[in-house]
């Protein structure tokens, strides 16, 4: 491999520039071979063809990359129903110990341009020293009912209730 410094970028079939030194490929000398001699650096190569204009080369030089379309993506139909539920629970020892569990469950069910939705989900947790009896530190239960009417592709109206029990903040029940 023979390499010449430069200082502006070579525009010839073959050269490459990285980091101020130009690279071209040549076939490896025989082994009997005579050492060559380095090479006489290049003349620096014209940066504007007859016309004014950058020559192709460097265009394809300095050109910003093309990005592909992105592809489209099928919106998925707006209409269903869903189910969810989860519970889950935690445990601690040691100098303080703890219990906790929740569970919540959710339903959702969707046509065209409408969709209702209800919620509700409970925690519960019991804490306490070491020697001491567990004793409730949160216990709350909250439901949500919503209805959801699209009025357009970007926006939409609805209507909400809720309701929360919860003993530690003092509601017995509360509406929303």
């Amino acid at each position: 491999m023979k390499h010449t410094n430069l200082i502006s970028v070579l525009t010839a079939s073959g050269l490459f520039v990285h980091s101020g030194m130009a690279y071209a490929q040549t076939a490896a000398p025989a082994a009997a071979a005579a050492p060559v001699a380095p090479a006489a650096p290049a003349a620096a190569p014209t940066t504007r063809a007859a016309d004014g204009k950058a020559p192709a080369e460097v265009k394809a030089v300095v050109a910003a990359p093309v990005v592909a379309a992105a592809p489209t993506v099928a919106k998925p139909a707006a209409t269903g129903t869903t189910v969810t539920l989860a519970a889950g629970g935690m445990m601690s020892t040691g100098n303080a110990r703890a219990r906790s569990l929740t569970a919540n469950a959710a339903y959702t069910r969707a046509w065209t341009s409408d969709s209702l939705s209800f919620s509700v989900i409970g925690n519960y947790t019991e804490a306490g020293a070491v020697g001491t009896d567990l004793a409730p530190s949160v216990q709350n239960l909250q439901g949500k009912v919503r209805y959801d009417r699209l009025v357009s592709e970007k926006a939409s109206i609805f209507l909400q209730a809720s309701a929360l029990h919860d003993k530690f903040q003092g509601l017995d029940t509360r509406f929303n």
